[in-house]
């Protein structure tokens, strides 16, 4: 697998008016590191992101994620600005926790994300 890389789906990416979507999957890192796995809007050749999230569970179904958008910003205002990049947040299924400093490159996820 091609770690720590994004991978369309076949007809994607797609346009929606001025906005771009992508629906793909998103590959582990060879060692995670605690605080998430940074994936940014360049590697999809975009200058930002609207909105990301990953569905589902990992391809082993031993991790979920969520994703934190970057900058966190602990006083959000609306509307919420374009983001260049977010962390992946790779979480251990069974008890919840962070994975550790695993090596993740067999995993992958569904992505999905909306962006210019």
């Amino acid at each position: 697998m091609a770690a720590q890389g994004l991978s369309p789906l076949s007809g994607y990416e797609q346009l929606w008016g001025s906005k771009k979507a992508f629906v793909g999957e998103v590959f582990g890192p060879t060692l995670y590191a605690a605080g998430g796995q940074t994936i940014n809007a360049s590697q999809l050749g975009w200058g930002g992101f609207d909105f990301a999230m990953v569905c589902g569970l990992s391809a082993s179904g031993t991790f979920y994620g969520y994703v934190q958008p970057l900058p966190v910003d602990a006083t959000p205002s609306l509307p919420q600005q374009t983001t260049g990049s977010f962390k992946l947040m790779w979480r251990v299924l069974a008890t919840g926790a962070e994975a550790g400093a695993v090596d993740l490159s067999n995993e992958v996820m569904k992505f999905f994300a909306i962006g210019v």
